[in-house]
């Protein structure tokens, strides 16, 4: 596989690790299978030493991989994953960076295609590039077994206002969930997750909102039309209908949003001409925390449930239930011919290129997700 090496060693991947040692082996062999180019920087807050014993005793199945890794105490808290997910970044130095984590295929030809947009921004006005989102489903949400089926993900586009308000806004209530993972500008990610330590977020609900916001007020963001980013394994997030209820009505979502807010309406009036007053501060905090709830209709809540997977559990059962009747079909005829189909969709939308880079990483990750190596327990 050629790549523009040069241009590749302008970025590191972000990977930050919180058990499931099984994904993250995964992830290497995709990446060995892929040939990838680029550097990672593992930051694990494992609650245990299972990601570090499976990538020690595993270094010979992903030698072509680049990669340093760096224990981190656990992540008990949110607080905990923002301070170890700021104290990394920190210690990236190349101009720009992409969050992974290890239950993703991110695609190589698309990032490199993403980074050589953000290399011609010269003025910076551009905080992001990303492309088009895929999400897979292998059965039981395992790391390791059939492929079920793709789905593209969100079709919102590019966000190209020239003001920081008018793309905050454009955000509100729940779009652009995926921004954090595209192609970014390193420091200015650092700055905002040093911004959710300094202010000791501890909601991650409030926290994923924060970044996205901060990434749009940053700068403008770019998505390639063509070009599949990454894919995702569906139903693997730690979103919970439980999980979300807490958050919400029993924890500290109410103010620890507010004060997000603040930050971010402090962050608009810096980068505007007018003069960065209190009064000024208060009056876009105020705009945006009413534009938050017009915009929040049942419709846009559903919306945002669907995506953290809190209605997965009927979803699932739903997906389960149909491809128990059509297993046979699926495993022998759908996913037999998937790369004929597959070179079709993507031969017709994008160039060439694009579509030999994507169908590696699409035979890449089918192989490598199929099974465990033959020497390698099950757990």
């Amino acid at each position: 596989m050629n790549y523009d090496r040069n241009l590749a060693s302008k970025l590191t991947i972000l990977l930050p690790l919180k058990g499931r040692p099984l994904f993250t082996l995964r992830y290497f062999l995709y990446m060995e299978a892929v040939k990838c180019p680029f550097h990672i920087f593992i930051a694990d807050g494992s609650l245990d030493e299972e990601n570090k014993k499976i990538i020690d005793d595993n270094k010979h199945r992903f030698s072509h991989v680049s990669f340093e890794y760096l224990r981190y105490p656990p992540d008990n808290t949110t607080l905990d994953f923002e301070r170890k997910m700021a104290d990394a970044l920190s210690k990236i130095n190349t101009p720009y960076v992409m969050w992974n984590g290890n239950d993703d295929f991110p695609i190589i030809g698309s990032m490199l295609e993403c980074i050589k947009f953000l290399d011609k921004d010269e003025k910076s006005e551009f905080a992001a590039c990303g492309g088009q989102v895929y999400q897979f489903a292998i059965r039981e949400n395992k790391p390791f077994g059939v492929i079920t089926h793709f789905s593209r993900q969100y079709k919102e586009g590019s966000i190209l206002f020239s003001d920081a308000k008018s793309r905050v806004l454009s955000q509100m209530p729940f779009k652009y969930p995926y921004i954090q993972y595209a192609i970014l500008r390193t420091n200015v990610f650092c700055k905002i997750w040093q911004k959710l330590v300094e202010n000791n977020i501890t909601d991650l609900m409030v926290s994923e909102c924060f970044v996205i916001r901060s990434l749009i007020c940053s700068g403008k963001y770019n998505v390639l039309r063509h070009a599949p980013l990454f894919f995702p394994q569906s139903f693997s997030s730690v979103w919970t209908s439980t999980f979300f209820i807490k958050k919400v009505l029993l924890e500290n979502f109410v103010n620890e949003h507010k004060i997000t807010m603040q930050v971010i309406a402090e962050k608009i009036v810096q980068s505007s001409s007018s003069n960065s007053t209190q009064a000024n501060v208060t009056t876009v905090q105020i705009e945006l925390e009413s534009h938050f709830v017009d915009t929040l209709d049942p419709k846009t809540l559903w919306e945002f449930l669907r995506f953290q997977s809190i209605l997965s559990s009927q979803y699932s059962l739903r997906l389960r239930n149909v491809y128990r009747l059509f297993e046979k079909y699926l495993s022998n005829r759908y996913l037999a011919n998937l790369h004929k189909y597959k070179l079709f969709a993507f031969l017709w939308f994008f160039n060439p290129q694009q579509a030999k880079h994507v169908l590696q990483s699409i035979s890449a990750f089918q192989k490598v997700s199929k099974h465990l190596p033959d020497d390698i327990k099950d757990k």
